[in-house]
């Protein structure tokens, strides 16, 4: 998971092919964008629910997500644990990387 490949399908399935529409759309500067899609920084809860809106997907597995992203401490392992309980549950889902994109849900 991570934010570019929620942005590839928001490109991939809508009307808004760049940058700047989906900004304009959430109401978020396009610089914001690119720093997403670059892991610079994480969207709040607010925008990620909004992309994922746009994108089709679940935005409580984003919200964890990036809960887990975000925070560089101890409360890291919470989230992650949170998320791995997440989509074991909902998805059937047992590899929790990051990096992992899941094929067999949407």
């Amino acid at each position: 998971m991570n934010i570019a490949l929620l942005l590839k399908k928001i490109r991939r399935t809508t009307s808004l092919k760049s940058n700047r529409q989906i900004a304009l759309c959430i109401d978020v500067a396009s610089r914001s964008l690119t720093d997403w899609e670059r892991a610079d920084v994480y969207p709040n809860d607010k925008n990620i629910l909004k992309l994922c809106m746009l994108a089709g997907e679940d935005p409580l597995e984003w919200m964890l997500w990036a809960h887990a992203q975000r925070n560089e401490d101890e409360t890291s392992y919470a989230w992650n644990a949170l998320l791995t309980g997440y989509k074991q549950t909902r998805f059937g889902f047992s590899d929790t990387r990051p990096d992992v994109e899941r094929t067999d849900a949407a």
